[in-house]
């Protein structure tokens, strides 16, 4: 599992972005888990989530 600053720093984007993909916004739903105050995702699956959007 990668981080929110991972996933961040991989796509070139800033963690606000991340945020956003999680929860609203044109590409809303990133696949992803929060444990317990922490968002986490598999960067392969986010891949796969940007490109069928």
């Amino acid at each position: 599992m990668n981080t929110v600053k991972e996933i961040a720093a991989h796509f070139k984007v800033t963690e606000r972005t991340i945020y956003n993909w999680i929860g609203k916004g044109e590409k809303k739903d990133m696949p992803c888990k929060k444990l317990g105050s922490k968002w986490y995702g598999e960067i392969k699956e986010v891949e796969k989530w940007l490109e069928e959007k």
